[in-house]
């Protein structure tokens, strides 16, 4: 089952590298398409880590955004500040045991959170209108959260948005499958052969530097969605092909790749006649 996930090393047949536009946008859930802020998880984590007599900040929660659950667990308690009050509570360092207790009363928390904070954000119901409509892109939503998580999310997003997505995939659902969460490229991988497309006909978008880290990874290009001045140079170093406020701006990026794809094409056409002559 691993062979599938070949980590970026994989290339679509020669025939197909130039494509000549996008079929799949692959959207990243919360922080992307709804929970501008992230405040499911950001809140359900403040909430686990009081239960351990622990305050952590927001930014400190942002750390780990994007990473699976246990893993943003560990990054937050890695911080000096959270490892030291961890010490001073409960007089010793956290092991893996703490982690899974702080994992599973953060599970009891989410559902609450989910439904309060799962509206989709500014500009993103009237560019899937245009994807939907105008391109006839297929839409994919993968995502960090688990599948008990997504359930609930869109359940609430076709609901009361109409907004439904051709492919989901979770990070459930890719351990299942013997494969990795970010910044491993195979959520990306998987959605990619579900569609049975070329690397450059999909085009991801995400809001933190895993995002993008899993794109370059596996060959994707990406598109950050930020209105933040430092986090929008933290997505370039970390392999924005495209940096945007807001979903205002997607049809002018999605244009211009487009553009770029065909210009691609052209060229490689033109090498191909002066090759045979």
């Amino acid at each position: 089952m691993l062979a599938r996930f070949s980590r970026g090393l994989f290339q679509p047949p020669i025939s197909r590298l130039f494509a000549t536009k996008a079929k799949v946008a692959a959207f990243d859930g919360a922080g992307t398409v709804f929970d501008k802020d992230s405040d499911a998880v950001i809140t359900s984590f403040q909430e686990s880590f009081a239960e351990h007599r622990i305050y952590v900040t927001r930014n400190q929660v942002k750390k780990g955004l994007g990473l699976p659950k246990e893993q943003h667990f560990k990054v937050t308690l890695d911080i000096d500040e959270v490892g030291e009050e961890f010490i001073r509570q409960h007089g010793r360092i956290y092991n893996y045991k703490d982690i899974a207790d702080l994992y599973r009363f953060y599970r009891t928390r989410q559902p609450h959170n989910l439904i309060t904070y799962s509206d989709p954000i500014p500009g993103f119901l009237d560019f899937y209108s245009h994807l939907r409509i105008n391109e006839q892109m297929s839409i994919s939503l993968n995502t960090m959260y688990s599948l008990e998580e997504v359930k609930i999310i869109l359940k609430h997003l076709q609901e009361k948005w109409d907004i439904t997505f051709d492919h989901t995939i979770t990070h459930t659902d890719i351990i299942k499958l013997g494969g990795q969460g970010r910044p491993y490229p195979d959520l990306l991988h998987e959605t990619r052969r579900k569609f049975g497309v070329a690397h450059s006909e999909m085009l991801v978008f995400g809001d933190t530097r895993h995002d993008m880290l899993a794109a370059r990874n596996g060959g994707y290009s990406a598109v950050g969605v930020t209105d933040n001045s430092k986090k929008r140079t933290e997505l370039i170093n970390h392999g924005a092909s495209y940096v945007i406020p807001d979903f205002t701006h997607g049809i002018r990026v999605l244009t211009e790749y487009n553009e770029r794809l065909a210009a691609q094409k052209a060229e490689s056409k033109s090498m191909q006649l002066e090759m045979r002559r």
